[in-house]
């Protein structure tokens, strides 16, 4: 093979390889813009998501808070229930 027809078959596959490369740079064209807005719209769902998150663990927050002082209670409102039943009971009975 003689250097003028290396040098045309190098440009050749120059060639081939630029213009698949050129395509490939048309496609990333296309497809960037749906990524940008997946992104934006995976972003706002994740935002989205957080904020009903933080109002979960706020309002479990409000439960648990609730449950301890009905704990703490408890034991007072039984103490009432059981004397407000035996002096109703000592009103029906004395009568």
């Amino acid at each position: 093979m003689d250097i003028e027809t290396e040098i045309n078959d190098l440009k050749r596959r120059v060639g081939e390889l630029e213009g698949a490369v050129n395509s490939l740079n048309g496609q990333f064209a296309r497809v960037h813009p749906e990524i940008v807005h997946f992104r934006q719209e995976i972003d706002h769902r994740f935002s989205e998501s957080e904020r009903m998150m933080t109002r979960i663990v706020s309002r479990l927050d409000t439960i648990n808070t609730q449950m301890w002082g009905l704990r703490d209670d408890l034991p007072d409102l039984l103490r009432r229930v059981l004397r407000s039943s035996k002096d109703t009971d000592g009103e029906t009975t004395g009568a």
